[in-house]
């Protein structure tokens, strides 16, 4: 077999040419620029559409939701913040119609802020915290709960790693304490002393050390002495071999009285059978 390298030449013929080099870079950018734009327009048309929702969200909620509204917040907030979306919307509609994408995101932040970021965050948190409470104290007397059947069933866990428990599970809820007594002393209408989501994270050391005590091998079961094991074979032997004779001391009693009562049995049958002779019966 013979091989050899070939020269090849291409060569195009007609209007129709391939690009150059230069040409597919400049068509490349222009496809890529165009790409941003359209992006770029459809960010705006997406952050004006939130902008607008956001408005009607937090008017309908301030109406609809008057009653618990107004226990986390003053006549004053809540008229602050339904002037601040009305006006926001006139200005949607009319200077901010050719606005920025910058300009759209600072409008609904400024929104944003007083709504959801303090009024509406209360209202959440108002029945947030107390659930959140409760599991927690449910999920503390488990552990405690938990703590008591393994000193019986977990004999590998010591009295110090017990202890240790449940004095983190005491931390937690002096914690509990001091952050309802904090709470207590603030009016509906401020930013509460702690949030619903700081609640499971008061455990987390705590799963951490309950997850790795659960783990611990449980103590091998100690050896048997071999001369101590030959002793017991010794004694399951004779006991063996004493309730063979006993068994073997049965059989014989019961082959006597098996015998005793054929015995009788014949004699009965015999005095059956002379009964039998006898005209009167």
């Amino acid at each position: 077999m013979h091989k050899r390298s070939l020269t090849i030449k291409a060569y195009h013929v007609g209007r129709i040419q391939p690009y150059s080099e230069d040409i597919s870079t400049e068509s490349v950018s222009k496809l890529k620029e165009l790409a941003a734009k359209d992006q770029a327009l459809k960010d705006l048309e997406e952050t004006k559409n939130k902008l607008e929702s956001y408005i009607y969200y937090i008017k309908n909620k301030l109406s609809d939701n008057e009653e618990e509204v107004a226990k986390v917040s003053t006549e004053e907030q809540r008229t602050a913040l339904y002037e601040l979306a009305s006006s926001t919307e006139d200005w949607l509609y009319e200077d901010g119609y050719d606005a920025d994408l910058e300009t759209f995101q600072k409008k609904y932040e400024e929104l944003y802020q007083p709504a959801d970021g303090e009024i509406f965050f209360r209202m959440a948190e108002a029945t947030a915290r107390p659930q959140a409470i409760l599991s927690l104290q449910t999920k503390l007397t488990k552990v405690k709960e938990l703590m008591t059947k393994w000193k019986e069933t977990m004999p590998q866990i010591t009295e110090d790693e017990i202890s240790d428990v449940l004095g983190k599970a005491a931390k937690i809820e002096e914690w509990i304490t001091e952050m309802e007594e904090k709470q207590a002393q603030l009016a509906p209408h401020e930013m509460p002393a702690y949030n619903s989501t700081e609640v499971p994270l008061q455990t987390k050391s705590l799963n951490s050390l309950i997850a790795k005590l659960s783990k611990k091998p449980k103590p091998r079961p100690k050896k048997v002495p071999k001369n101590e094991t030959k002793e017991e074979k010794n004694e399951t032997k004779e006991e063996d071999a004493g309730k063979e004779e006993k068994s073997e001391e049965k059989k014989e009693e019961d082959a006597k009285e098996s015998g005793e009562t054929k015995e009788e049995n014949a004699e009965a049958t015999e005095d059956g059978a002379d009964d039998s002779d006898d005209p009167e019966l």
